[in-house]
């Protein structure tokens, strides 16, 4: 007999998000959502409430350990521009089909082996051995840049087993629709399948030799792409024995930070104290589809702060920045900011804040820095809003 949820997501030892393995510190914070509206009546008023749309959030605190892959999973918005969506749906001609190899032809798809992803149809179906999979969830094998083939599991991707066997091509356009899973597998033996994921808060950054990296991100849940709005899955629960895997500790980064802020001395080589706090604000749009359900978020903006405790910085240092942007309507320095702990790296093109400033009979000093995020760009073609990756 399976245990209630409660229960389940306390004992959450390894958290799979994208395909990506994450352990949590401790267990898995489970919030059910539900919006709706109110049925009114002439002088009656209110006579009864009606479920608009159910959904979940899900939120941890990773342990720290750091890997490119886990950064990208917990920050997926980074190279995200505004008004762009993590739940790419790409509609691809059903002409591109090869019905002989089952090979799809999809310039620049963007997709990676594993993924998972739910496909439909324009006009006529394409014809598949078995019956067109509308309903079941796939998952692509990445043959090209411009080419992928579908399987019926995660595994069989990788392996190149379980393909899609396409018998006809159909005509208009097969529409695919991908989704991030978040699977959490525990320790009492069950695993949690949330099947369309998004992050809706990025973990803050914390780098400094007294703890680890990442804190809480939280993660909203949404039904399946193609089912119906009655009747759709949001999660399951299967039986699964816990296995988990060696851990590599150099992998945890809790060294002391060290800042680079532009060409120009001190900010060069900044004097870090005890930490550097990186901050993230993110905001999101809900996307609807399949009769009006919620399927997705659209990035409306986002933001990042850096914050520095710079005891050795005084006010001279600083302030000769901040007198050069004097004039009004001038334009404020900009410049790369590095921050490096032991094999973390974060890079983004920053400004610096105008800081505190504290003085006392024995020295005048700077209070923790703040650097804020710009975006870069070339040729109006937007770069990454900031890199956050392994050395």
């Amino acid at each position: 007999m399976i245990p209630d949820l409660a229960s389940i997501l306390a004992s959450a030892a390894i958290v799979v998000l994208d395909g990506v393995t994450i352990r949590p510190k401790a267990g898995v914070t489970f919030k059910p959502i539900r919006s709706s509206f109110d049925v009114t009546s002439g002088t009656i008023g209110r006579v009864g409430t009606r479920i608009n749309e159910t959904g979940a959030e899900i939120s941890f605190t990773p342990d720290g350990y750091f890997t490119d892959a886990i950064a990208q999973a917990l920050h997926p918005y980074k190279s995200v521009e505004i008004g762009g969506s993590l739940a790419a749906v790409r509609k691809v001609a059903c002409s591109n089909i090869n019905t002989s190899t089952d090979v799809i032809t999809d310039t620049s798809h963007g997709y990676s082996t594993g993924q998972a992803v739910r496909i439909s149809y324009t006009s006529t179906a394409p014809s598949v051995t078995g019956g067109f999979p509308r309903t079941d969830t796939l998952y692509v094998r990445s043959v090209s840049t411009d080419t992928f083939t579908l399987h019926t599991s995660s595994a069989g991707a990788t392996n190149n087993t379980g393909k899609v066997d396409f018998t006809a091509q159909g005509t208009g356009y097969l529409v695919v629709a991908r989704m991030r899973t978040l699977v959490i597998h525990c320790q009492i033996g069950v695993k949690v399948t949330f099947h369309n994921v998004m992050v809706t808060q990025m973990p803050n950054l914390r780098l400094s030799a007294g703890e680890t990296m990442f804190q809480q991100v939280t993660i909203k849940a949404f039904h399946k792409h193609g089912e119906s709005p009655t009747t759709g899955t949001l999660f399951t629960l299967t039986d699964a024995a816990f296995t988990d895997a060696a851990i590599d500790e150099d992998n945890y980064s809790t060294v002391s930070p060290s800042v680079q802020w532009g060409s120009t001395e001190p900010f060069d080589d900044l004097p870090v104290g005890s930490s550097v706090e990186i901050d993230f604000t993110l905001n999101t749009t809900e996307m609807t589809a399949d009769v009006s359900r919620v399927a997705g978020l659209m990035l409306s903006s986002i933001a990042a702060t850096a914050k520095v405790s710079a005891p050795g910085l005084t006010w001279a240092e600083t302030l000769s920045i901040l007198q050069a942007e004097g004039t009004r309507g001038s334009a404020i320095t900009e410049a790369l900011l590095s921050i490096g702990a032991g094999n973390a790296v974060f890079n983004m093109r920053a400004v610096l804040e105008p800081p505190d400033l504290a003085a006392s009979a024995e020295q005048s000093m700077v209070q923790p820095v703040t650097f804020s995020l710009v975006r870069g760009h070339t040729d109006g073609i937007p770069s990454a809003w900031y890199t956050f990756y392994r050395d």
